[in-house]
Formats: structure tokens, C-alpha cells, sequence
């Protein structure tokens, strides 16, 4: 599979992490209301990151992949 071109990998990216960073800001603001805001930034950071890159991005990438094989053959 070709690699997507880089505004569909930019796009996507945003799409997954943008996402996933504010349900974690919204999940953990209980907890970490009264926290410095660095220390917050990175349990975010801690959260987001891994989760969107071993499982979001690639499943997004795929998906974003397909629709364009789709496009192609409707062409």
C-alpha cells in the first residue's frame, strides 16, 4: 500500500488525537483539577499519546486508506 499523501496524514492525526485528548482532559479533571497545569499537560500527554499511536492512528490510517480505494474505483 502506497503511504497516504500528507495532508490525509495530517488530517487524520488531528482527527484521532484531538479527540482523545479531550476526553482525557474531561476524564481526568476530576482528579487533576488542583494540579500545576505541566502536570496535567503531561498525565494528558501520558494518556493520549500511546493509546493513539498503537492503536488509533493505525486503525484511522486504515480507514482513511480505504475510502480512498474507494474513491478510485468510483472514479
Amino acid at each position: 500500500m502506497p503511504p497516504l499523501p500528507l495532508p490525509i496524514r495530517i488530517l487524520t492525526t488531528w482527527g484521532v488525537i484531538l479527540p482523545l485528548a479531550l476526553l482525557a482532559q474531561w476524564a481526568l479533571s476530576p482528579l487533576t483539577e488542583t494540579w500545576h497545569p505541566v502536570l496535567r499537560l503531561t498525565a494528558t500527554i501520558s494518556l493520549v499519546v500511546p493509546i493513539a499511536v498503537t492503536w488509533g492512528l493505525p486503525l484511522a490510517m486504515r480507514a482513511a486508506a480505504s475510502l480512498g480505494r474507494t474513491r478510485r474505483k468510483l472514479r
